[in-house]
């Protein structure tokens, strides 16, 4: 089964597109902010992320740069979203 990491500062988009992504089948791990997925990324190598864009402390483009350089070896897909 297929990981999706989803980040956003907002509770109520974390579980539409967690429960839209686990009644397609994906294993889906729900975090808050950028450094609390840069945690859940090293404990369960998701096979794909999905961030928001503007989020407090660590923007979605900060947190992909940081993924970027710190799994150089390993990257997963990515998809953002923002308004």
């Amino acid at each position: 089964m297929k990981t999706v990491l989803i980040v956003d500062d907002k509770e109520m988009m974390r579980d539409s597109v967690g429960t839209t992504l686990e009644r397609a089948g994906f294993r889906v791990v729900v975090v808050a902010d950028g450094e609390a997925a840069l945690h859940a990324v090293a404990q369960s190598r998701p096979d794909a992320v999905v961030t928001d864009m503007r989020m407090p402390k660590m923007t979605g483009i900060e947190l992909l740069e940081k993924l970027r350089a710190i799994h150089q070896s390993w990257l997963p897909d990515y998809m953002s979203h923002g308004a």
